[in-house]
């Protein structure tokens, strides 16, 4: 077997050749699923040209792509670059390895000549030790932010990449206050991880997304995102996100085109207003469209609620007035004791609206 370009990994503080390390990996007995899914990744990164990777699922069923290794390792170098990365640098690995974000956790470790130290990736992140780089979902940042010493854990990691879904201002505004480098980024399965990045803490820190070093931002005549990286995706990559840039480049997220609500011809973007519910409502919740008589479709609050919320009524009530324009505030309602969500966490809108129209509390807003 023949490792391109790779010759030793660090691993928990020890460095091996990787055949070595290959070996090693074989003689364990019964190592948990997902660290067992760690030395897998690495044996076929190593192995194969083309890498198997998964979609979330988030907006549809999620599907298997294969991914060439060296464009995998030009990303990696592009973050290794930007951040400033040096040879024995730390690196958590608190993500899931069957879906990219935790693969390029692991490539970067490898193009980086980084020490990798994989956790099970759970809600609550084990951050036992500093850390040069880590990257989580804002959902684990939040539960490890109310977990004991959450905030001195969180101290603990120089770089911090939040991704995989929005950022909500609640969190946005408690992270803010730390002195650590925290980011937010943005990117998809498609261009292997972030291709943007925006602080969220000191001097620099913006509500706008800077594109990395060879990524190119544009909108199509939709204002649709569209995102040009040669090493990383051929041609053109249109996304459903819709967006506006400003003259230096950089752009913001206003919402996604297939969650947008057409209510009696005023658009309405969910994601800008969940954006002002959520500085209220503490509970996992999302705005989508349904079915009105008059107006063809109207917003309406899908919430998460496994209890009687019938005492949050005036909390949900108060949160909506916060909605500046009348016409774009919800209509209605909707409480569902669980949402549908992806194996990574995600809700997925479609497939929950659907169950919450069916079998959902439907109350008036």
């Amino acid at each position: 077997m023949r490792f391109p370009r790779f010759g030793t990994f660090t691993l928990r503080g020890t460095t091996r050749p990787l055949a070595e390390w290959l070996e090693v990996w074989k003689g364990l007995s019964s190592p948990p699923v997902w660290e067992r899914e760690v030395y897998r990744f690495i044996a076929t990164f190593l192995a194969e040209e083309k890498i198997p990777v998964t979609t979330s699922g988030t907006t549809g069923t999620p599907r298997t792509l294969r991914i060439s290794r060296e464009k995998m390792v030009a990303s990696a170098e592009m973050t290794v670059q930007h951040l400033g990365l040096k040879r024995g640098d730390s690196a958590l690995l608190c993500l899931p390895v069957r879906y990219i974000a935790g693969k390029m956790m692991i490539v970067r470790a490898l193009v980086g000549d980084l020490d990798l130290w994989p956790v099970a990736p759970t809600t609550t992140p084990a951050v036992e030790r500093p850390y040069t780089l880590a990257a989580m979902t804002p959902h684990q940042a939040a539960s490890l932010l109310q977990s004991p010493d959450g905030e001195e854990k969180i101290r603990k990691i120089d770089h911090l990449l939040l991704g995989g879904s929005p950022l909500p201002p609640t969190l946005e505004g408690k992270l803010s206050r730390l002195d650590n480098d925290i980011r937010h980024t943005y990117g998809m399965t498609e261009t292997l991880s972030h291709v943007a990045m925006r602080h969220i803490t000191g001097p620099n820190r913006s509500l706008w997304f800077s594109p990395l070093p060879g990524i190119k931002i544009t909108l199509d005549k939709d204002q649709h995102l569209v995102i040009e990286a040669s090493k990383l995706h051929p041609g053109r990559l249109v996304t459903k996100d819709l967006a506006e840039t400003d003259r230096a480049g950089r752009f913001r997220i206003l919402g996604r085109s297939d969650h947008v609500i057409n209510s009696g011809g005023i658009k309405i973007f969910p994601e800008m207003l969940e954006r002002i519910l959520s500085r209220h409502l503490s509970m996992p919740f999302f705005l989508a469209g349904i079915p009105d008589e008059l107006l063809g479709e109207k917003a309406a609050l899908i919430v998460e609620s496994p209890e009687d919320t019938s005492t949050l009524l005036p909390l949900f009530r108060k949160a909506i007035d916060e909605i500046s324009h009348p016409l774009h505030r919800p209509k209605e309602i909707i409480l569902l004791p669980q949402f549908i969500r992806t194996p990574s966490g995600k809700i997925r809108r479609k497939e929950t609206l659907l169950k919450a129209l069916s079998t959902g509390e439907r109350l008036p807003a």
